[in-house]
């Protein structure tokens, strides 16, 4: 499960919460968007 933990512009963080180990673990997803629509994520872990 993904729960967002930030929102800034075009970049969302969230924490992936599961069954792993590790975890919980970040991701920030960045988007590019034109005309209503994602032209472009980019997923990195933080």
């Amino acid at each position: 499960m993904l729960t967002p933990t930030s929102f800034e512009g075009d970049r969302l963080v969230a924490s992936g919460d599961g069954d792993f180990p590790g975890g919980p673990l970040s991701f920030a997803f960045v988007f590019a968007i034109e005309d209503d629509r994602v032209t472009d994520l980019v997923i990195d872990p933080v």
